[in-house]
């Protein structure tokens, strides 16, 4: 499909990229890199946490900043040097670790579990139905 997806670090459940979320919680998102560095923001589907006032960011090249060195500061010049690497790629998926913002509560990288990639690729609301229902307002 193209999308970079995941799950909640801490829930398991999928974190919705913004092409689908609608203004859901689970589309607000929370990176914590190797180094415990965090960015916040809204989760955009491709890779990327989208911040207002602020530059978006890379959620796999801030991952591989912090386990491969390298002087290279453009972000698209370290992806490709990333992905070049041999295993850069499956490195950095299996250091990602992202929460929804709305379970976030100041973990440190160690404290968390790896954040799978999402089976839906984070365009359908995985956990409880009647939750997801609520939220799309189809209950009623």
């Amino acid at each position: 499909m193209g999308l970079f997806s995941w799950v909640c670090a801490k829930s398991g459940e999928s974190i919705m990229n913004d092409l689908f979320d609608k203004g859901f919680p689970e589309g607000q998102v929370t990176l914590i890199t190797p180094k415990d560095r965090v960015f916040a923001g809204t989760y955009g589907g491709y890779g990327n946490i989208k911040r207002a006032g602020k530059d978006d960011i890379d959620v796999m090249v801030e991952v591989g900043k912090d386990l491969i060195e390298s002087d290279i500061e453009d972000k698209e010049e370290f992806r490709e040097f990333l992905f070049k690497q041999k295993n850069g790629y499956e490195l950095v998926m299996m250091n990602m670790k992202m929460v929804r913002t709305s379970e976030y509560n100041g973990e440190k990288f160690a404290d968390l579990k790896v954040s799978e990639s999402c089976p839906s690729q984070g365009d359908a609301f995985i956990g409880d139905i009647k939750e997801a229902l609520n939220l799309m307002g189809a209950s009623k």
